[in-house]
């Protein structure tokens, strides 16, 4: 029964942790922006920024993400909007600028 319950307190928790970030985003990305995520996992961070009405977002995603993220874009109406790139910030040069937390790439 325990593993039941840590289960459900988990998705809560998930839950309120991602309503979380997605009013935080709404607080910094507005319509047209350009956007870089890195390290979004599947691509939620991004997805929203698009839904919010991002021009372009730029996910940098290592491993399999990049490929899993460009696929859920594909799902979701946004893969002219939400580009992946299978590297990291150090390796990656943007076709434009674009914003990220704390500064501009």
């Amino acid at each position: 029964m325990e593993d039941a319950f840590d289960r459900e307190q988990w998705r809560l928790l998930q839950r309120e942790l991602t309503g979380a970030y997605r009013h935080a985003i709404e607080r910094v990305i507005g319509p047209g922006d350009v956007v870089l995520t890195a390290g979004d996992g599947f691509g939620l961070f991004g997805l929203e920024a698009c839904r919010i009405g991002a021009a372009r977002v730029y996910a940098l995603a290592g491993g399999r993400f990049a490929s899993v993220i460009s696929a859920i874009a594909a799902e979701n109406g946004v893969a002219d909007r939400l580009v992946s790139f299978p590297a990291n910030s150090f390796d990656v040069a943007l076709p434009e600028r674009a914003w990220t937390q704390g500064s501009d790439y």
